[in-house]
């Protein structure tokens, strides 16, 4: 490591030790900590002489460094755009009101001279809870609700989606735009690798600081030495510090990112490409209703009977009833 380096290097540590001095004097914790004491503190690898608390000494310490060369990675990021807009330190949220100034002022009350579409701005979820069964002592019961719920964190989980960035000129571009262009396209680009990059270190961080609490709870277990004990403890509140303050960086610098290329993407949106939804069919006419019947007319004296309609049935004709029978005459007495 260079001189140059060096310096750069232990600055950066001593801004994350102030970040997370700050943090200690906010926070309850029941454990001191000297962060300029510890080796974590200091930026560099702690190593305990346990497997699993090591293995949480190097991810935290891998976390620590990809935080401290973000200025860095920010700053070769904006390079291009910069120089393309004669904008030298300018910040992020200054360079994208430039750009898209430009875009729009260079197409001449047209439409941009260059449109952007970025994909996988979603959000990183955190998932802070990363005990796994068999670190915990937890044993899955083979058929059982509870062995299901335990094995859920050895199942494949999905990436985190990648972030790409299009950036697409107009195929009249003029000649003197292209150096804008061209940066515009390698910052949106180099913004999106900051993005996919930190995202992630933003999530491991809050997870690696739950993880610190409970590995704090078994050092008395783990460790026999008090001098060992009294060690480990000091790193791990030095480590659950500087976690905190990597989280809030890593945070910050993936929040930039993402608002810099939303911004982009709807302020030089594309036109839409998709055909027009077909006309709505037109409304059909109201069914008519039919026409009331009229009763038929009653036949004149003398005229023709009009006909019955059809189907209907003719009712017989009622029989005369028979005359009622005379009574007989009573018979008169034979009288010779």
């Amino acid at each position: 490591m260079t001189t140059h380096h060096a310096v750069t290097f232990a600055f950066r540590v001593r801004q994350l030790i102030a970040i997370g001095i700050a943090v200690a004097g906010a926070s309850c914790a029941s454990r001191p900590v000297t962060l300029g004491q510890t080796q974590i503190g200091q930026g560099k690898l702690y190593q305990s002489g346990s497997v699993s608390y090591d293995r949480f000494f190097q991810d935290t310490h891998a976390v620590q460094l990809e935080v401290m060369r973000v200025d860095e990675d920010e700053a070769t990021a904006r390079a291009p755009l910069e120089k393309a807009l004669d904008a030298r330190g300018a910040t992020l949220e200054k360079l994208y009101e430039l750009a898209v100034t430009r875009a729009r002022k260079a197409g001449d009350d047209g439409p941009p001279i260059v449109y952007v579409t970025v994909s996988g701005l979603d959000p990183v979820k955190e998932h802070k809870d990363i005990k796994e069964p068999a670190e915990s002592g937890e044993t899955a019961k083979e058929g059982g609700k509870e062995g299901a719920k335990a094995a859920a964190p050895h199942e494949p989980k999905e990436g985190p989606k990648k972030v790409v960035v299009s950036v697409l000129p107009l195929d009249t571009l003029p000649a003197d735009q292209k150096n804008f262009v061209k940066g515009l396209t390698e910052t949106a680009r180099g913004e999106a690798e900051i993005l996919d990059r930190f995202g992630p270190v933003m999530t491991k961080a809050a997870q690696l600081s739950a993880l610190s609490d409970e590995l704090a709870d078994g050092v008395d277990k783990e460790f026999s030495a008090r001098k060992l004990r009294k060690d480990v403890t000091q790193e791990l509140g030095a480590a659950k510090l500087i976690l905190g303050a990597t989280e809030d960086r890593a945070r910050e610098v993936s929040t930039r990112a993402r608002a810099f290329l939303k911004g982009l993407s709807e302020a030089l949106k594309p036109p839409s490409s998709e055909a027009p939804p077909p006309p709505p069919p037109p409304a059909a006419a109201p069914e008519k209703q039919p026409a009331a019947t009229k009763p038929p007319a009653r036949p004149r004296r003398g005229g023709v009977k009009p006909a019955k309609p059809e189907g209907a049935e003719t009712a017989p004709a009622p029989r005369p009833s028979a005359p009622p029978a005379k009574p007989k005459k009573p018979a008169e007495d034979f009288n010779p």
